[in-house]
């Protein structure tokens, strides 16, 4: 569900903060390390705990 919210946002040049689930904290910190590797520029995606 992360993915269908995150896409757009991404695509109309806009930040996103990726606040990680309880039931599965993995999936939004793996989906951050994606968008950083992918070159996106620093700030675009920012995780909160």
């Amino acid at each position: 569900m992360l993915v269908w919210k995150l896409e757009p946002a991404l695509a109309c040049g806009n930040v996103i903060v990726l606040k990680p689930a309880k039931q599965t904290p993995l999936t939004a910190l793996f989906c951050a390390s994606v968008i950083k590797e992918a070159g996106f520029p620093p700030g675009i995606a920012n995780s909160v705990p």
